[in-house]
C-alpha cells in the first residue's frame, strides 16, 4: 500500500494564481493546490495533507483581513484551509506577527490539529497547542510532530508572544519522537525552519546560527521517516541518509510529496519497504473556481485597497523613510534601497506603488562585500542616474538594464570619475578593496535568476520581519514600532 504525505509551506495568504500588484498570471496560488489535492483524492490516492506554516500572513489579502478583522466571524484563510481538508498544520514565525489573540482566534476556527511541540508556556513548559497528532489511513498510523524555528524571540515583539517560550527544536524532537515512535507506523516531523546544509554533501549552505536545523533533525533524531521543512522559500528535496526531506517553495508554487510503500511483516506489523520524495509544480494546474468564489469578496476588496492613496506618506521622503526602517531594525549604518516607484509628481502615492519595490513578503538581509565588490556595485548603479540640466541627480532607468543594480545608498560617500568609483568612505574612513563592508538591503536583491543584484553568498543574516507590514502600519496608524536588534524597540512617527 502506498501512502502520500502532501505538504505546502509558506503560502503567505496567496490564493489566486495572479500577482497582487500587476495582475499577471503566476504559477502559484492555493487555488491551484486545491485543484491538485481534489484530483488526488478523486483518483483514490491515500493522502495526508499538511501545511508547514506561514499561511496567515504575508500578502495584501492577509494584511487586509487583519485590518478588517472586526468584519468577519470566521477567518477567511482558516476557512480556505478547511475547504482543502487539511489534516494538520504547524505555525510559522510570521503567524505571530499580528499578535497571539489574532492567531488563537484563527486557530480555533481550523477543523484540524494545530501542532507546535516546542511552543510552550514559560511557567509550566506545557505546549500551547498539540505537540503531535496521529492520523490513521487504512489501518496505518501516521504520527506528525510539529516544530518551529526557535529564533522567533529574536524577531518578534514581546507583546506578540506574551508568556511563551520557544524551545530548542532538536531537544524537543528527541523527546516527542521517543514517546510517539512506539505508537505509530510512520513518524514525520513538520518543521517550520529550513535546511542549513546541503542534503547530499552535508556542507554548510549558510552561517550556522541555529535558525535553521532541518539537516540536524534528519541526521540526529532516531526513528523518523521524513521531514517537511520550509521557512526559506526554497524548492528542495532529497535524502539525508535514509530520511527524505523536502521544502515546497512558497505561495503554493509546489506541493511536496513524501510517499511510503508499506506492507505487513511476519508479525503483522506495518513496515516501510520504499520511500520517495518529490516536488510537484502547480504551474500547469488550473485554479479551483469554488475556492476563488468563496474568497472573491475579500480578494476584490484587498485589490481595491492597494489602489488607495497613502496620504500619510506625502509629507516625508520615501527613500529616507525606507533607509531609516532598514538601519533601525538591523543596526547597520549602511543601507541600500530600491528606487521608489510613484505615479509622478501630480499623483498621490498608492500602497500598490510602494509595494512594487517592497513586495509581500519582503524581509531584511544583512550582507557583507569586499571593498572591491562594493565599488563594482556602485559603479553599475550609477548607470541608473543622470544629471539634469539644473545639475540635479535623478533616476534614469532603461529596460535594457534590468537586473543591474538600481540602488540608492545611505551611510557612505564616494566619487565617480570617468565611470570608476574612487574615494569610497564610510564615517570618514577610506575603504580599500580588501576591506569588508556590511550593509542592509531588502532580501529580494539576493534571490532569483536574472534579477539578483547582490551575490547570495554575501548574505550573513536575514531578519524575518516584513517591510510591507511596517510601512502599512505607518500608513494606517501614523507610527510604527521597530525592533532594534534583539528585545529593543524604537517608535518612529
Amino acid at each position: 500500500m502506498r501512502i502520500s504525505i502532501l505538504a505546502t509551506s509558506d503560502v503567505h495568504g496567496y490564493i489566486q494564481a495572479a500577482d497582487e500588484l500587476t495582475g499577471q498570471t503566476t504559477p502559484t496560488g492555493l487555488s491551484r493546490v486545491s485543484t491538485f489535492v481534489k484530483d488526488r483524492r478523486a483518483n483514490g490516492d491515500t493522502i495526508v495533507l499538511v501545511d508547514n506554516g506561514d499561511f496567515l500572513e504575508g500578502s495584501a489579502l492577509a494584511t487586509y483581513l487583519y485590518m478588517n478583522q472586526h468584519r468577519w466571524m470566521d477567518h477567511p484563510l482558516s476557512a480556505a484551509m478547511n475547504a482543502l481538508q487539511y489534516d494538520a498544520a504547524v505555525p510559522g514565525n510570521h503567524e505571530f506577527n499580528y499578535g497571539l489573540p489574532y492567531l488563537e482566534r484563527s486557530v480555533q476556527q481550523m477543523a484540524f490539529p494545530y501542532l507546535a511541540a516546542n511552543v510552550v508556556d514559560q511557567r509550566t513548559l506545557a505546549p500551547l497547542w498539540q505537540p503531535y497528532t496521529i492520523i490513521e489511513r487504512s489501518g496505518v498510523k501516521i504520527g506528525i510532530i510539529g516544530l518551529i524555528t526557535d529564533y522567533i524571540p529574536r524577531w518578534e515583539h514581546n507583546d506578540n508572544v506574551p508568556g511563551l517560550a520557544f524551545l530548542d527544536p532538536i531537544q524537543t524532537a528527541h523527546q516527542w519522537a521517543a514517546e510517539l515512535r512506539p505508537q505509530v507506523d510512520l513518524l514525520l516531523l513538520s518543521y517550520h525552519g529550513g535546511t542549513e546544509r546541503d542534503l547530499t554533501t552535508g556542507l554548510p549552505t549558510e552561517y550556522q546560527t541555529g535558525e535553521n536545523v532541518a539537516y540536524r533533525l534528519a541526521s540526529e533524531i532516531t526513528g523518523i521517516d521524513g521531514i517537511i521543512a520550509g521557512h526559506q522559500h526554497k524548492v528542495l528535496s532529497g535524502f539525508v541518509g535514509q530520511v527524505p526531506v523536502l521544502q515546497p517553495g512558497t505561495r503554493g508554487s509546489h506541493v511536496g510529496e513524501l510517499s511510503f510503500t508499506v506492507e505487513r511483516d511476519e508479525k503483522n506489523r506495518w513496515i516501510v519497504v520504499d520511500r520517495q520524495v518529490e516536488l510537484i509544480s502547480m504551474g500547469d494546474v488550473p485554479e479551483d473556481e469554488e475556492l476563488l468564489e468563496q474568497l472573491e469578496p475579500w480578494l476584490k476588496e484587498s485589490t481595491d485597497w492597494l489602489d488607495t492613496p497613502t496620504e500619510s506618506y506625502l509629507d516625508r521622503s520615501i527613500p529616507e523613510l525606507l533607509h531609516t526602517i532598514q538601519q533601525t531594525v538591523t543596526g547597520e549604518p549602511i543601507s541600500a534601497i530600491s528606487l521608489f516607484e510613484t505615479g509622478g509628481a501630480e499623483q498621490s502615492v498608492t500602497m500598490k506603488q510602494l509595494m512594487k519595490n517592497y513586495t509581500f513578503p519582503c524581509t531584511f538581509a544583512v550582507l557583507r562585500l569586499s571593498g572591491k565588490e562594493l565599488k563594482e556595485s556602485l559603479r553599475k548603479a550609477a548607470n541608473y542616474f543622470k544629471i539634469t540640466e539644473v545639475g540635479r541627480l535623478t533616476p534614469y532607468c532603461k529596460e535594457s538594464m534590468a537586473g543591474e543594480p538600481d540602488d540608492m545608498w545611505r551611510g557612505l560617500t564616494y566619487s565617480l570619475v570617468d565611470g570608476e568609483v574612487s574615494q569610497l568612505e564610510i564615517d570618514g574612513r577610506l575603504i580599500q578593496e580588501e576591506d569588508i563592508v556590511t550593509f542592509v538591503c531588502n532580501h529580494y536583491k539576493t534571490i532569483g535568476e536574472g534579477i539578483r543584484i547582490f551575490p547570495k553568498h554575501a548574505v550573513t543574516n536575514e531578519i524575518m520581519i516584513y517591510v510591507p507590514d511596517l510601512v502599512i502600519g505607518l500608513a494606517v496608524n501614523g507610527q510604527m514600532t521597530l525592533p532594534v536588534q534583539t528585545h529593543q524597540y524604537k517608535t518612529i512617527h
